[in-house]
Order: C-alpha cells, then structure tokens, then sequence
C-alpha cells in the first residue's frame, strides 16, 4: 500500500470520527446540557387541558408570566414562571399534569421539599 494510500484512508478516518463527535455533542445538547432545539414557548391556550388544569390549580388565578414546553430525558415537561408573594417562582409540570418541581428560578428540582 503506498504512502499516499495510506493517508488518504487515515484522513478519512478522521473525518468520519469527527463527523460522529460532532453528531454525537449535538444529540446530547449543547454545552450548558440543554437542548435547545427542543425548547419553545407555548400559551396557555396550547397547553394539554391535564397541565392546564395543575396550573390554574397551583397559582389559584396568580398571573403566568411565561411558559417553556422542552423535552427532559425523554419526557415533555412545562416549565411555567409566575411571581408568588412578591417572589419568581418556576415550576415543572409533566404531560399528565402531575408537579415535577416547584421553587425558586434555577434551583433544581431534586432540591424540593415535596
């Protein structure tokens, strides 16, 4: 095999494991872990009646100031921001309805209380 031979399939080689890393990183998320392209904001009007349901339940009539549909290890959640006492407060309802998570912005779910 000559010398050219060889580096042609060497770079070829490269090329295809670099080609799977990159398919690889963007089928994970991007590089805070999130995934971006799975993310949009949604209207009240748009969600399932059972989410719709646990948030007019939780904020008893309290103002929904934005609403975030995005899928979570498989799984469709609803991220929804409100203010409650004065306060930001997120929580996380999955597609049954069933509260995932509630607390203050950017505080984990696992940290919960419930």
């Amino acid at each position: 095999m000559s010398n050219m031979t060889k580096v042609l399939i060497g770079g070829a080689a490269v090329l295809a494991l670099g080609a799977t890393a990159f398919a690889m990183s963007r089928a994970d998320g991007d590089e805070r872990g999130e995934r971006s392209e799975r993310q949009q904001t949604v209207q009240m009007g748009d969600l399932p009646a059972p989410v719709r349901q646990a948030v007019q339940r939780q904020l008893q009539g309290g103002p929904v100031q934005h609403i975030e549909k995005r899928t979570e290890e498989g799984r469709t959640v609803y991220e929804v921001r409100t203010e409650r006492d004065g306060k930001p407060t997120e929580m996380v309802i999955g597609e049954d309805g069933r509260v995932l998570g509630s607390g203050a912005p950017g505080r984990d779910r696992d940290d919960d209380d419930d």
